[in-house]
């Protein structure tokens, strides 16, 4: 009797330390025997409990801190190609200002002309998004139509974010203008957008 009441559990015990111990994570001891023996055998299945429930959160974290690490390492990159690219627009920016101011221009060029000067401004605004979301350029706040903004930015999103899905904008008709960084709220609506 001695044997299988006391004996046994506490040799169940052992033998589940010992699988732990070579790597069974899953073994858990059956908690039997006297009540001293069987409270030992449940503090020791709690134990390993949260272990691996210390282990997951670890490992989350760690997922975590490789995923912070990949979108700084994406924000560097996105940060360089902008600062390139915005070195290339200031250059186009110039000559289109400089063809714009030649007075042999007719009006159907000057017409293109100034369609090269908007999508070069629109391509310059793009760049600021991106320096940006890279934080290596400072807030720029101006006055801003937030409304013309969201319908602007629904319309890219309409585009970018594929036929399955509808994107409908509800504006306030009597919304003042606001003092903010614009590039900074279309990234934010952007970011929001793509995360639901």
């Amino acid at each position: 009797w001695i044997g299988s009441a006391i004996v046994d559990p506490v040799r169940h015990l052992a033998r589940t330390a010992a699988r732990i111990a070579q790597g069974d994570a899953r073994a858990r001891a059956p908690v039997s025997g006297p009540a001293e023996v069987a409270a030992v055998a449940l503090q020791f299945n709690h134990m390993l409990d949260v272990r691996e429930r210390s282990e997951a959160a670890r490992a989350e974290l760690e997922a975590q801190l490789r995923e912070s690490q990949k979108m700084e390492a994406i924000g560097t990159l996105a940060g360089g190609i902008a600062h390139d690219f915005n070195n290339i627009l200031t250059i186009i920016l110039s000559n289109v200002e400089a063809l714009d101011e030649d007075e042999g221009l007719g009006p159907q060029l000057r017409n293109r002309v100034k369609g090269i000067a908007a999508a070069t401004e629109r391509a310059a605004d793009l760049t600021r998004q991106l320096l940006a979301y890279s934080r290596k350029q400072a807030l720029r706040p101006q006055r801003i139509d937030i409304n013309e903004l969201v319908a602007t930015t629904a319309r890219l999103l309409g585009r970018t974010l594929g036929a399955a899905i509808r994107v409908e904008s509800t504006l306030a008709h009597d919304l003042w203008t606001a003092e903010i960084d614009g590039a900074q709220l279309d990234s934010t609506m952007i970011n929001l957008a793509n995360n639901a």
